[in-house]
């Protein structure tokens, strides 16, 4: 979307994650802050256009001073809006670009990653600078956790912030794992034998944090269980008796896998934190079920 006037004024907020960038802020707003962009336009025939955002502060309403935009820990060092002839690139419609030169800094205030974003403008959905904030406001966040920025895979969370992505739900990953149940047993020679009914999930979200909060769940709501392969296998219910040991029997008992699920669903609902599971989606290198 093209800019029809000369400087943005945006709010950075004071707390991590407030940041808000769009065409209402109004310099006269004394809950804004002197920070926004001076606005440089190149117009051509066609309705194309090229526009660069230089960022600075406001000493008044007439002087504009050119400087990297701090927002905590993030320099916004220039952004592009670009409109140009339409092309197709793998069946979708191309029309413009956005572009931003970013230096993002490791809470230590020395250590940085410069990155620079390219991003096609697909669709009937423009890109300009506004669509920058919820990227901007992700990264201080994981920053702010005292995450090394080395760690993110920032090409990673670009293409998925920019790209289609059906909308998080904790549920679908949940509905999603296929549950295998299993009576068990271990012969113990001059001893009571060993009985233990066994759940085998599969069909997992790779994401580590989730899986980490699965285990957590059997661990602490019933008798433990260990990751294989991204495979959970947990202990439901045991025993010991003094009776004697059998083969290992697959049970068809669709009333426990849909407890499990619905124990498994409370429990995340009450100890599931989104952004530690996002944090991680873009840490890993995996590729997650959730594509």
């Amino acid at each position: 979307m093209k800019i029809d006037r000369p400087f943005i004024y945006i709010k950075v907020g004071n707390k991590i994650g407030e940041l808000t960038m769009n065409y209402g802020y109004n310099k006269e707003d004394n809950n804004i802050d002197s920070f926004g962009f001076k606005v440089e336009t190149k117009s051509f025939d066609k309705g194309k256009f090229e526009q660069t955002l230089i960022p600075g502060k406001f000493l008044d309403k007439e002087t504009f001073i050119e400087s990297p935009l701090k927002i905590h820990f993030i320099q916004v060092l220039n952004i592009h809006q670009i409109k140009q002839d339409s092309f197709y690139d793998d069946r979708s419609y191309v029309d413009g670009f956005l572009k931003a030169s970013l230096r993002i800094f490791n809470q230590d205030s020395e250590t940085f990653k410069d990155v620079n974003l390219s991003i096609m403008n697909k669709g009937n959905s423009p890109l300009d600078f506004m669509n920058l904030s919820p990227l901007i406001n992700f990264i201080n966040k994981y920053i702010d956790k005292n995450k090394n920025i080395d760690k993110l895979n920032v090409e990673k969370l670009i293409d998925n912030s920019f790209g289609y992505r059906r909308p998080f739900e904790l549920h679908t990953l949940i509905t999603k794992i296929k549950i295998e149940l299993f009576d068990d047993s271990r012969n113990r020679v001059g001893k009571d034998n060993y009985f233990w009914t066994e759940a085998i999930l599969t069909n997992l979200d790779a994401n580590t944090y989730f899986l980490d909060q699965v285990k957590n769940f059997f661990e602490r709501i019933y008798r433990g269980c260990r990751i294989e392969d991204n495979t959970i296998i947990a202990t439901i219910e045991s025993d010991y008796g003094w009776v004697p040991s059998g083969t290992r029997t697959q049970l068809n008992n669709k009333e426990l896998e849909e407890e499990i699920k619905i124990r498994l669903s409370l429990w995340l609902g009450q100890h599931f934190k989104y952004d530690e599971y996002r944090f991680k989606e873009f840490e890993d290198n995996t590729d997650n079920i959730r594509d």
